[in-house]
């Protein structure tokens, strides 16, 4: 296999790089459920829990009204 720049890659270069890719898919997978279900659940508390838990800075008199 070989990267970007035309340098061939070793076995290990090949796997640590799909790790890091599978990493970033699955980080943008969290992001889309946080955006698409917890975004426009109901309950304020849940919303606010979801989004402390997958470290997002919530100021402490914020309300999140849809």
């Amino acid at each position: 296999m070989k990267d970007r720049m035309g340098r061939e890659l070793s076995s290990n270069e090949v796997v640590e790089k799909s790790i890091n890719r599978i990493g970033s898919i699955l980080l943008e997978f969290w992001l889309m459920i946080l955006h698409y279900v917890v975004g426009y659940t109901p309950s304020h508390h849940a919303r606010r829990f979801f989004y402390i838990i997958s470290g997002t800075f919530v100021g402490i008199s914020l309300i999140f009204i849809i």
